[in-house]
């Protein structure tokens, strides 16, 4: 089976000239190949050529508006299976087309190049990765995009060679889950929380030796000394004296141990990789800060010594993972909900608004509401269930008087996070406390076999991202009225950073909406978001709401935005690597926007 990569067009300059040559060498190669369109990577590679370019490439290819179709694109395909006599006249012509073509048009990745910044010649080499994996019948993925178009070189981990031999691994670290795989994938590998748990040695030191009564404390019991746990497996083992602690506040790292040992278990532990051997992009908030930027890229190249690294704005990425240069972007993430407009690959800072309220507040609403009635969430720890007879079980309460609240809470919160996602749905008009008053009960199973109703609160809590007044309604959450009653409502948000925008860019801004984070793919909110939005914004906007009809592209909106962007043959040479000579902001800031130049 053979994964062939035509990805030509991608890998050169994106010119007229480079384009002409490209769409010969895929014309040679067009009885392999069975193509669609893919208007998403049609946009973003237009969002890095200049307009006259895009324009002659259109019309060489017999298109004067819209986008090209991936038959011209090229993505690495699948294709049938070959016999070995076949694979001679396949290698020959992917020999000849690399010395005619590749090195005169390509713009590879800077890493691994000769030093100077260009490729090296290729007379008398060959493609030995290609017969290799032609000749074994295996199954290739992306790393034979480069196989395919570079002569055998040496891995990048071992100081030379291709940029994509070794894929580049994509990380969003969320306000409420980390996300972490390679480029040029559908979906994360690893998806976890972004807590941490966490337990104080010394605390636990002081426990330990209460009975000894030694008059001096052990060396261990440094000040500050701490056991972290990273991941879902370990944050679901009940543990004495455990904290869960967030390594951010609004979206800014304020721990950067608990960071670390996240990536840790990110890179290490779920994708098994030498973060050596791979450049990083991650996803980074728009309020992100230069000290934050700069911190990050330290700890990249001087702890984990990766060879290249570049770091994206969320809202960039979300508006790339939908084919789109310029929209609006609403984030509705765990820990707030974010609205930044992004112009040609730009966040526009002024413009960009934020609410506390995300998915987590919303998640704390319903379980406070839940227990003003006499519900109570048991979490999964704090029983067992006894079989008293065949196919019926008792349920035992366990007691552990060392739990923290901050443990019992985060365990309620997965329970009421499932609640919430099952039955919940945004109104269709404001809510009302009489209309909704009689509204028909859902049924919902606890994990301790309890069955409890939910009736109007399944439309009241999600209708607080509209209206967060609605907080001071709801019991128990009486600390956090202050807070909701400076936030705005989603439709306000939206107006509000658009208004903010120059006015020639309000138009394509309205008709972009991009509804994107986990707490988007709740039932109704893109149809109560636009229909609120018909009704506030001036009367010459065509408001447009776009939402992934996939809830899993919703809620990894920006790592697939990286994903597909790490991946891209005209991205890599935005790499930014150590050998820059240095990796202080200001160059930092420089290699992030040069890509849409």
């Amino acid at each position: 089976m053979l994964c062939f990569a035509n990805d030509l067009l991608l890998f050169c300059k994106v010119d007229a000239g480079s384009a002409s040559m490209s769409k010969e060498t895929l014309e040679l190669f067009s009885d392999l190949s069975r193509l669609t369109e893919n208007p998403a990577k049609s946009q973003i590679i237009f969002s890095v050529a200049a307009a006259s370019a895009t324009e002659s490439i259109l019309q060489l290819f017999g298109f004067h508006e819209g986008h090209l179709p991936l038959k011209y694109l090229g993505l690495p395909l699948v294709v049938s299976w070959l016999s070995m006599a076949d694979c001679h006249p396949l290698l020959s012509k992917v020999d000849q087309q690399i010395a005619n073509l590749i090195w005169a048009t390509a713009t590879p990745p800077r890493f691994g190049d000769d030093g100077d910044g260009r490729r090296p010649h290729t007379e008398g080499r060959r493609c030995d990765a290609v017969a290799f994996l032609l000749y074994l019948g295996g199954v290739a993925g992306p790393d034979l995009i480069w196989a395919t178009a570079t002569p055998s070189s040496p891995s990048a981990g071992s100081g030379g060679g291709g940029g994509d031999e070794v894929s580049a691994i994509v990380v969003d670290l969320g306000s409420h889950t980390c996300k972490a795989g390679y480029a040029g994938e559908d979906a994360p590998k690893a998806v976890f929380p972004s807590v941490v748990g966490s337990i104080d040695q010394m605390e636990i030191d002081d426990a330990d030796n209460s009975d000894k009564n030694s008059g001096s404390a052990p060396e261990s019991k440094s000040k500050g000394k701490r056991k972290l746990y990273v991941g879902s497996q370990d944050l679901g083992f009940r543990r004495d004296h455990m904290e869960v602690l967030s390594p951010t506040k609004d979206g800014i790292v304020v721990d950067w141990d608990m960071v670390e040992n996240i990536w840790d278990h990110a890179l290490r532990k779920c994708l098994l990789v030498d973060p050596k051997e791979h450049p990083m992009l991650l996803a980074e908030p728009c309020s992100n800060t230069q000290q934050q930027r700069e911190k990050t890229a330290e700890i990249m190249f001087e702890k984990y010594q990766v060879p290249a690294l570049f770091l994206a704005k969320n809202a960039v990425l979300t508006s790339f993972a939908s084919g789109r240069a310029t929209s609006l972007v609403v984030d509705c993430g765990g820990g707030s909900t974010t609205v930044a407009p992004v112009h040609d690959g730009y966040v526009l800072q002024k413009a960009v608004a934020t609410s506390p309220i995300g998915g987590e507040f919303l998640t704390d609403c319903l379980l406070r509401s839940l227990e003003h009635k006499g519900i109570s969430i048991k979490p999964r720890y704090a029983f067992k269930r006894k079989e008293i007879r065949p196919g019926e079980f008792q349920i035992v309460d366990l007691d552990f008087p060392n739990t923290t609240e901050s443990y019992k809470l985060y365990c309620q919160r997965v329970i009421v996070g499932d609640i919430k996602e099952c039955v919940c749905r945004a109104p269709d008009t404001p809510y009302d406390e009489t209309s909704y008053s009689n509204i028909p009960m859902t049924p919902y199973e606890l994990p301790d076999g309890q069955t409890i109703e939910i009736g109007a609160d399944r439309f009241k809590i999600p209708d607080v991202l509209f209206n967060p007044s609605l907080v001071q309604t709801i019991p128990g959450m009486e600390s956090f009225v202050e807070t909701a009653s400076s936030a705005r409502g989603l439709p306000q948000m939206v107006i509000e950073s658009i208004n903010k925008c120059d006015v020639d860019i309000r138009r394509e801004l309205f008709s972009s909406i991009l509804l994107a984070g986990g707490t988007a793919s709740m039932q109704q909110l893109k149809e109560r978001l636009e229909k609120d939005l018909l009704e506030e914004s001036p009367q010459a906007a065509r408001v447009k709401v776009l939402a992934s009809g996939n809830a899993t592209e919703r809620r990894f909106s920006v790592w697939i935005g990286g994903s597909i962007l790490a991946s891209l043959g005209s991205f890599q040479q935005m790499w930014f690597s150590k050998s820059d000579d240095s990796y202080g902001v200001a160059d930092l800031e420089n290699s992030m926007h040069a890509l849409v130049e």
